[in-house]
């Protein structure tokens, strides 16, 4: 991954990847985060943020779950998401200001 990372950075590429529960050191490469959940909803796609304050902050509210200290990113999210229904997960995000930015974003782009 830390190649990848550096290839993508070095070069300016866009580079996905499909991880199923990283390790926090793997989790750490990434800048942002698209978590499908079952039927291929959008429970999430956004910036992870630094530490990973933006996405477990996120899943914080919509699970109502706190975040431990110094937990694996992956598994919290995972755990968070987990805590409630697909259309839940799926409503909570159409709602979020993660939704807006990335529509803005995408609406900026298109113009």
């Amino acid at each position: 991954m830390q190649a990848i990372r550096r290839s993508t950075t070095e070069l300016n590429l866009v580079t996905v990847a499909t991880i199923h529960q990283p390790s926090k050191g793997v989790w750490n490469c990434f800048d942002d985060l698209l978590l499908l959940v079952r039927g291929g909803k959008v429970a999430y796609m956004g910036e992870i943020g630094g530490k990973s304050k933006r996405v477990t902050g996120y899943f914080s509210s919509l699970s109502k779950m706190p975040v431990p200290e110094n937990a694996n990113p992956a598994d919290y999210v995972i755990s968070a998401v987990s805590s409630v229904s697909v259309d839940e997960a799926e409503a909570f995000f159409k709602k979020s200001e993660e939704r807006v930015d990335l529509m803005t974003k995408l609406n900026e782009e298109n113009n």
